[in-house]
């Protein structure tokens, strides 16, 4: 008995990671691996989804299958495929989880709405509008195409106006969202004064520091260039040796012996061959370089439908 259920045991584990995930749509938002999508439509779904990306800093992605079958999900079903799928992913950022993913499985008839975590589950009823008022009337008339332009066209509005909510609503915050945030004015007043104090204090013992950093290094590199002993009477006069006994600077020109620091180059400790700079042009990346994709995660929220 123990041994049938370690086989059982091992086979659910087999089953669960058995699913295949088709390549992330980079820049396109769009993986049609059913053939569902007109050309026109699939252009109107990418440049949507780009503006509403580029706007509120949350993604929409359409992904289509031929069936849950042919990506190893019959076991567990459309919900669960869709909430790997979108972390496989990473639809969405880990610090703004309002990624949305739309997914159909045509074989099976069925359609997913993901949501972000972000979102929790205060905008299910509205997937749910979408769902069956907007793309599974098209899917029964067999315009799939239409039905999935038409449902990302109306999950763009719900994005758009979920990011115009205002702070203290109910929608989720979709720029510089601070996970934890309290929503009390009273204690958002007091941790914006101690972040600004605090801000205000870090700046000036900077600046403090950076001063009194760059005084020792004019202290030491004038101690450097001087011969002798210390005296703060006589006047500054770096390079040349210093005479202590007659309390005048040699000149390099009546001392054979003397060798003038710039020509042995230790007057100067740059050099231009090896310095770089801190900024690498190549590494360099706009905040939506990755197309939506940057490590996002589904909460679990949406809405399912089928036809």
């Amino acid at each position: 008995m123990k041994r049938i259920a370690v086989l059982l045991g091992f086979l659910l584990v087999v089953a669960a990671g058995a699913q295949t995930y088709p390549a992330r749509p980079d820049g396109s938002f769009v993986a049609d691996g059913a053939g569902l999508l007109k050309e026109p439509d699939k252009a109107d779904i990418t440049l949507r989804s780009r503006s509403v990306l580029k706007t509120t800093g949350a993604p929409i992605v359409v992904a289509t299958v031929p069936s849950l079958a042919s990506v190893g999900a019959q076991a567990i079903g459309i919900e669960a495929y869709a909430h790997k799928l979108f972390d496989t992913w990473g639809i969405g950022s880990k610090h703004a989880n309002h990624g949305i993913l739309l997914l159909v499985a045509k074989d099976d008839h069925k359609a997913r709405i993901e949501l972000g975590k972000d979102w929790e589950h205060r905008y299910d009823p509205d997937s749910h509008r979408i769902m069956v008022g907007t793309i599974i009337p098209r899917f029964k008339q067999g315009d799939y195409s239409a039905g999935i332009r038409d449902g990302v066209r109306d999950l763009d509005n719900m994005l758009r106006t979920a990011a115009a909510e205002t702070p203290g609503s109910a929608a989720p915050a979709m720029v510089d969202y601070q996970e934890g945030e309290s929503s009390d004015d009273s204690s958002s007043s007091i941790g914006s004064f101690a972040a600004g104090f605090g801000g205000v204090m870090l700046i000036f013992f900077g600046i403090f520091a950076i001063v009194f950093i760059s005084v020792i290094i004019t202290f030491v590199n004038r101690m450097r260039g001087i011969s002798g002993p210390l005296d703060w009477t006589r006047p500054r006069r770096y390079g040349a040796p210093y005479d202590s006994t007659t309390n005048v600077w040699i000149d390099p020109g009546t001392n054979p012996g003397y060798t003038n620091p710039s020509d042995i180059g230790i007057a100067s400790s740059y050099d231009s061959s090896s310095s770089s700079s801190t900024y690498d042009s190549s590494s360099s990346s706009s905040s939506d370089s990755g197309g939506g994709f940057d490590s996002g995660s589904s909460g679990g929220g949406g809405d399912s439908g089928s036809w």
